[in-house]
């Protein structure tokens, strides 16, 4: 479920979008067997290779309609959540639920190529990054561990 105001002032390419979702998930479906220590033994556990969670979210962005360049700048965002399923903390000091809260910035631009009228081809690239507030799971190679670093990705 998602809420969407799209901000356009007359006679222009530019504006201002703001967006929120009442309820996203973020998941992986994708299952491997991780080594983990149980009673000074490693011991195969199967577990999700990424996390799920419940998502609020909620964005503002400014969208750059340029015939040469389309961009769109998403200078603030917040997602909050709780974690429904997460590898790391089933082996955690803490049975708790785990919170999910962080904040969300993101670099998107588009360039369609036509031919005779028609759009052909369209590239695309995209930055995101987001700081979490509390510790999420990170992986790095092989190691998965807990920690506050900064996620970017981008393609």
């Amino acid at each position: 479920m998602t809420w969407r105001k799209i901000i356009a002032p007359p006679d222009t390419r530019n504006g201002c979008i703001l967006s929120g979702d009442a309820l996203s998930y973020e998941f992986e479906r994708k299952i491997k067997k991780e080594p983990v220590i149980v009673g000074g033994q490693a011991v195969d556990r199967r577990c999700l290779e990424k996390n799920t969670n419940l998502m609020w979210t909620g964005k503002a962005a400014y969208v750059n309609g340029s015939p040469a360049l389309n961009w769109t700048l998403t200078f603030a965002g917040f997602e909050a959540g709780r974690a429904l399923t997460r590898t790391i903390k089933r082996d955690s000091q803490t049975a708790n639920e785990q919170t999910v809260a962080r904040l969300y910035f993101a670099f998107d631009a588009y360039r369609t190529f036509f031919r005779t009228g028609k759009p052909v081809v369209t590239l695309h690239a995209n930055q995101i990054l987001r700081l979490p507030f509390y510790q999420e799971p990170f992986a790095e190679g092989d190691t998965m561990f807990l920690t506050k670093k900064p996620r970017a990705t981008g393609h």
